[in-house]
């Protein structure tokens, strides 16, 4: 009868810890699930990066912050009017903003900015520069196909107090007008 290669192996190894065997196996796995899943990050990180460029539609925001006087938290949905507003991504990292808002009983645009920005979809950090070389850096909390929610951390005065840290949640949907 011949032996078969678990008993030849067997044999082979006896008195080697079958421990130490499995170990460069165990290694083997691990750093093929590492590039298996930084495979995958890259691809949802160039999914991100598409899914930023294009035309945007804010519909309502978020604000928080600790007043003197208490916990602040609001939540604003954007006027008809407002939401005729639109921001731009395009694919060379520069963008257009339309700001539109009611002015005696008309809704007329108020502002347009060109703006350059950056945006890191393995951390999330979206920059954007505008034309008067004001930054602001915030956070994309979602982005879709179809939804954008991009939120800003800052210091200011807010409802008549000074230095005060505030949240501020934008929310977008994407348009195709």
């Amino acid at each position: 009868m011949k032996p078969n290669a678990n008993q030849i192996f067997g044999q082979a190894l006896s008195g080697f810890p079958k421990k130490l065997l499995f170990l460069p196996l165990f290694f083997l796995m691990i750093a093929l699930t590492a590039i298996s899943c930084r495979d995958d990050d890259n691809k949802q990180e160039e999914v991100d990066m598409q899914n930023l460029i294009g035309l945007w539609q804010p519909y309502k925001f978020t604000q928080s912050a600790t007043l003197s006087t208490g916990a602040y938290n609001q939540t604003t949905d954007y006027t008809v009017c407002q939401q005729k507003s639109r921001i731009i991504f395009s694919e060379n990292n520069v963008g257009t903003a339309k700001v539109f808002s009611e002015e005696n009983g008309s809704c007329v645009l108020q502002n347009t900015d060109n703006f350059t920005y950056d945006y890191n979809p393995g951390t999330k950090t979206l920059s954007v520069t505008s034309s008067d070389g004001s930054k602001q850096t915030g956070t994309v909390l979602k982005i879709s196909t179809s939804d954008l929610v991009y939120e800003l951390t800052g210091t200011y005065n807010f409802e008549g107090e000074s230095n005060i840290a505030v949240k501020t949640t934008i929310y977008a949907r994407k348009t195709k007008d």
